[in-house]
């Protein structure tokens, strides 16, 4: 990951000049880890759609304020089609990928888990690249290859 963060640069690292967006998916994923790992959702007797909907209440009390602060209300009308097929891919098919994830939870354990989801910034990497025209640089590439060499290792059965 600080291949990817550092985009491929010691000086970057040197002088902790990061972009603040890979900062904020570096602790996305640290979040979901620590999650996945300490929460109680793999031995709940609630199902994954109760408690993905724990969460999303949960997490839209946090939110909730922060909205006060942004007022999106002001820029929904002049939104972009590309800013709302964001927010459906956002309401549709992520919040099917937290049901399937805290069944493969229950499946494979929270440990097996949480290392998939390394795997994750690397998806965002790619979206970026077909929604936005981002370019795909060599140290996404060696990133996404040493991650995925680091998650066949940790769920290599011996």
């Amino acid at each position: 990951m600080l291949l990817t963060i550092a985009r491929g640069s010691l000086d970057v690292l040197r002088a902790l000049s990061f972009n603040q967006g890979d900062l904020i998916i570096m602790l996305s994923q640290s979040a979901w880890v620590t999650y996945t790992l300490y929460s109680r959702a793999n031995s709940s007797p609630l199902g994954p759609a109760s408690i993905q909907a724990g969460a999303y209440v949960v997490s839209a009390a946090v939110l909730a304020p922060l909205v006060l602060i942004e007022r999106p209300w002001k820029s929904m009308g002049s939104a972009s089609w590309l800013g709302w097929t964001v927010v459906l891919y956002s309401a549709g098919p992520i919040t099917l990928g937290h049901l399937w994830y805290y069944q493969c939870v229950r499946a494979v354990g929270a440990g097996r888990a949480a290392v998939f989801t390394n795997v994750m910034p690397f998806l965002v990497i790619g979206l970026s690249w077909l929604l936005l025209g981002e370019a795909i640089r060599w140290y996404h590439v060696v990133g996404a290859l040493t991650v995925i060499a680091g998650v066949a290792l940790a769920t290599h059965h011996r």
